[in-house]
């Protein structure tokens, strides 16, 4: 007799993820259930209540952005204008993934998960800042403050991300508008010749 397969912890996390982010905090378990193919008591097994289940589902990938692991290898390499540009859209990518789950956790009124959510959009910054200001030591931008330079990067993406799944529909033109601000920003923190 052939032996059941077994649904994997990880194929019950992907099917709730999809559900939840279409449907929310409010989607069916039984629904989510169907999509991985297991029964409801399956789930519970598992995961003791329906509010576990979510946040693994929507906590299942590092916290940290891929983007803030880059900083270190672009540190004084390369085009740095190019750099910001593409800081920049990682931080658009990441956010657009980001912000649905966060919506939703948020609309739950879970504490312990919006301090989390804070936690890290402040390390981002900040990290992001950091990256600056070591730019600017390395005399590759002028004297400028790098916390306010990080946030007009930081918040150009967000927002555009945010804008994009308030309107439900790509913005086609979010590359030149990232490289758009950059060249404005850049204006102002470029090196000066000779310097």
């Amino acid at each position: 007799m052939a032996r059941k397969q077994t649904i994997t912890d990880n194929q019950i996390l992907a099917a709730a993820r999809e559900i939840f982010l279409a449907e929310g905090f409010e989607a069916s378990t039984a629904d989510i259930a169907a999509r991985a193919g297991v029964s409801s008591g399956s789930i519970f097994k598992r995961f003791p209540t329906k509010e576990a289940l979510f946040f693994a589902a929507m906590n299942d990938h590092p916290i940290t952005a891929i983007w803030v692991d880059e900083l270190d290898k672009l540190l004084g390499k390369g085009d740095l204008r190019a750099n910001l540009a593409h800081i920049a859209h990682h931080i658009y990518r990441t956010t657009r993934e980001r912000l649905p789950k966060v919506m939703i956790a948020w609309s739950i009124r879970r504490p312990d998960h919006a301090e989390t959510v804070k936690d890290v959009a402040l390390t981002d910054a900040l990290r992001l800042a950091l990256f600056i200001g070591e730019e600017v030591s390395l005399g590759r931008l002028r004297p400028c403050d790098p916390a306010a330079v990080a946030q007009v990067i930081f918040g150009t993406a967000t927002s555009l991300s945010l804008l994009e799944i308030l309107q439900d529909a790509p913005i086609p033109i979010v590359e030149d508008l990232i490289h758009g601000v950059i060249s404005v920003l850049w204006a102002s923190i470029a090196p000066e010749k000779g310097g």
